[in-house]
């Protein structure tokens, strides 16, 4: 599983510490049918992102510490984004809701993340997220709401003023993308939505 924290121009900029950090989904990017870098003659798939805010941690510069999970968009019983998703809900999915799970409906949903360190191959560490599980009741009546508003985009639909907000470095992978994209392989369709009352 591969989960990325959001990279952030600058000199000076510290990562997050090791521990369980409050969150908010303030992010959920499509960003379209994606060629494997490491072997490009595998079929391309499609290919999703979450960025989180994290509640009450900011940067040298004032702004918010931001971490981001990149996922094939897929809720296939070996993929990634499947029991990153059971674990924030705190149960796992029925079969209905594996047909029909919208994560558009992730946006704005809160998370207690789990954030270690990695470290770099150009050196130092970045802050990675393990896992995001339910946030209690009590944690989350104290929440702050994120500062960030929450932002959609869906490659095969781009909205410009929606792929103006995102990061530098996501743009060039949205521009990356195959097109015209079919529909993903095992594609997470909308329908069902996130239950915010199961354990948040």
């Amino acid at each position: 599983m591969a989960f990325i924290v959001n990279e952030t121009s600058g000199d000076g900029y510290t990562p997050l510490n090791p521990g369980d950090y409050l969150a908010h989904c303030i992010g959920v990017y499509y960003l379209g049918l994606q060629k494997n870098d490491l072997d490009p003659s595998k079929p391309a798939k499609g290919k999703l992102a979450l960025e989180f805010e994290v509640s009450d941690e900011f940067m040298d510069n004032g702004k918010p510490h931001k971490l981001m999970s990149f996922f094939t968009m897929s809720l296939h019983k070996q993929s990634a984004l499947r029991p990153f998703l059971e674990a924030w809900r705190g149960k796992p999915f029925d079969p209905a809701s594996l047909a029909t799970f919208d994560v558009s409906k992730l946006a704005g949903v809160p998370a207690k993340l789990i954030v270690s360190h990695r470290v770099k191959q150009s050196g130092g560490v970045r802050a990675v997220i393990n896992m995001a599980i339910p946030v209690k009741p009590a944690d989350k009546a104290n929440l702050p709401p994120p500062i960030t508003t929450p932002v959609l985009f869906d490659a095969d639909s781009p909205d410009e003023f929606a792929l103006a907000q995102l990061p530098e470095f996501l743009k060039a992978i949205i521009a990356k993308a195959e097109k015209p994209a079919p529909i993903p392989a095992e594609p997470v369709n909308a329908g069902i939505p996130f239950d915010d009352d199961l354990s948040f």
